[in-house]
């Protein structure tokens, strides 16, 4: 089955997107985002309330014109020109009777042009207005965002967090390590040098110390060796203790560095944020400018149309009537 594809003339504005802009602007003006920013917040609050009136006076217009349509009741000519055209009154009568509505008609579509004209002028300033709002801003607080250090930064972050916790578990180690070699089991066989791991070995063999302790003891020698130097080829019991201190004194060297960077992330986290939003700001206002262009396509739309139909014949009295109903539809959809 064949179906007749109308085509859609009038495509009017999303106004939900167009609210949605305005919103925007509203909230990242009232907001008071970039107060850091004294001439860009200013900049903002400006272009807030700048699109906010420019939105009224459109949608204003628009039901003004409105009003205008709905008032100019071309129906009712074209009903009076129908009836006298059946009449089958005299050409003497006829004529003036005639001429009389063409120019009633002539007036007023006339009237609707002018009005749909001024408007169509008026809308496109608001528009213009709108679209060059000057946002840009070039400025060392916003564009201070170094996506390469913020990356570097968390990276350095991360190692830190995963080198605390080894240096966290080798001093639990040592301190564990300390307070077994204090013990009874062990104390006797802690000499100038703390015992080597075949020495340890030697130990558990003969059931003179637990295995477990051995175990700790032989891990923590291990693990001392990486913050202090060997003395005569071996360990002193100092030796655990200036390796704890060392690890102690590495954390919080890492804890101190570690709050520097994760105070610089945040800024430039923020500046991130803020830079989004911008760039959101920026989108918005295109998005506001493309759906009030629509306002002013359909303006243009309906004053093609009533041009083709400026004869004074039934036929175009009929077109203009059809065109007007559907510039009146399209108008409702803008300012409701």
């Amino acid at each position: 089955m064949n179906m007749e594809i109308k085509e859609i003339r009038y495509i009017a504005p999303d106004m939900q997107v167009v609210q949605g802009a305005l919103n925007k602007f509203n909230e990242a003006a009232v907001g008071g985002r970039y107060s850091f920013m004294p001439s860009l917040q200013e900049r903002l609050l400006v272009s807030a309330k700048l699109l906010s009136s420019d939105t009224r006076a459109i949608i204003d217009h628009v039901r003004s014109l409105e009003v205008i349509v709905e008032s100019t009741n071309i129906k009712a000519i074209i009903e009076q020109w129908v009836e006298i055209k059946a009449s089958g009154m005299p050409n003497a009568d006829l004529d003036p009777a005639i001429s009389r509505l063409a120019t009633m008609y002539d007036e007023k579509a006339d009237r609707i042009v002018s009005k749909v004209e001024e408007s169509k002028y008026k809308v496109a300033q608001w528009v213009n207005e709108g679209e060059h709002l000057n946002l840009e801003h070039f400025s060392d607080p916003l564009l201070a965002y170094d996506a390469k250090r913020l990356a570097e930064l968390e990276e350095q972050v991360s190692a830190s967090v995963a080198e605390k916790d080894l240096l966290r578990e080798d001093k639990k180690t040592i301190v564990e390590a300390i307070k077994v070699l204090q013990s009874k089991s062990w104390v006797d066989h802690v000499k100038e040098l703390l015992p080597t791991a075949e020495q340890i070995e030697v130990l558990v063999a003969a059931v003179v110390v637990r295995k477990v302790d051995a175990n700790l003891v032989k891990v923590a020698l291990e693990r001392v060796t990486l913050y202090v130097d060997l003395i005569n080829g071996g360990l002193t019991f100092n030796s655990l203790a200036e390796a704890r201190n060392k690890i102690t004194d590495k954390l919080t060297a890492l804890n101190a560095q570690e709050k520097i960077h994760v105070a610089e992330i945040h800024k430039l986290k923020e500046r991130q944020n803020n830079m989004v939003i911008f760039e959101e700001l920026v989108g918005v206002r295109t998005l506001w400018a493309s759906n009030m262009q629509l306002v002013i396509q359909g303006l243009a739309v309906f004053l093609d149309g009533v041009r083709a139909a400026r004869t004074s014949t039934e036929q175009s009295m009929q077109h203009l009537y059809a065109e007007m109903a559907e510039f009146m539809a399209f108008l409702r959809q803008i300012s409701r």
